[in-house]
């Protein structure tokens, strides 16, 4: 039985990265009596209109249930208007939710002291920096939400709520509950 489960969650798993757009990278998969273990494992793929990567140190997927848990996660956005990097601390941990029956990624919650940098893609210039305690990408939405304490720099500018979605389609910010913005004159070096 165990060897059918993880034969079925070794084609589940070339399933998603083959009919999403989905590739892997430089893996290393263990099979043990409860699930699947990928060690140092790179996920790409595809939105509308942006190419996302997914990396961990590891990430193991339970039998018994459709997500996966990842160790160390960090997530890269990339589009033609800018370039989001989501990084993690060292004891950074999330889950990747798979819609069960296409195994597509719906979402993916990242935890533990995230930093978030958001570029120009064609120069390299940070248009803004974050942090917050946990993050959600949407995908059906092409959103992030950042909650936990975020805590937004834009400049010489800061911006804090309870909650900031990103909007990646609309390269949109918007601040809900308890906004905060301290304003700073000078000039930015």
């Amino acid at each position: 039985m165990e060897k059918n489960i993880g034969r079925l969650f070794t084609v589940l798993v070339l399933v998603c990265f083959l009919s999403s757009g989905c590739s892997r990278k430089k893996t290393t998969m263990e099979s043990t009596g409860t699930g699947q273990t990928i060690k140092d494992f790179s996920i790409e793929f595809f939105g509308d209109s942006f190419k996302a990567n997914l990396k961990g140190e590891a990430a193991e997927k339970k039998s018994s249930d459709s997500n996966a848990s990842v160790a160390k996660p960090s997530l890269e956005i990339n589009s033609k208007n800018f370039v989001v990097q989501i990084n993690t601390g060292p004891k950074g941990s999330g889950e990747v939710f798979l819609d069960s029956s296409t195994q597509n990624i719906e979402k993916i919650v990242i935890k533990n002291n995230i930093t978030v940098v958001q570029k120009n893609p064609e120069t390299s210039q940070v248009n803004f920096t974050a942090k917050c305690d946990q993050l959600t990408y949407i995908e059906k939405d092409e959103t992030v939400i950042m909650e936990g304490s975020p805590e937004l720099v834009q400049g010489l500018n800061k911006y804090k709520a309870d909650k900031i979605v990103y909007n990646l389609n609309e390269n949109r910010l918007k601040f809900e509950g308890n906004v905060q913005i301290f304003f700073k004159k000078g000039s930015v070096n």
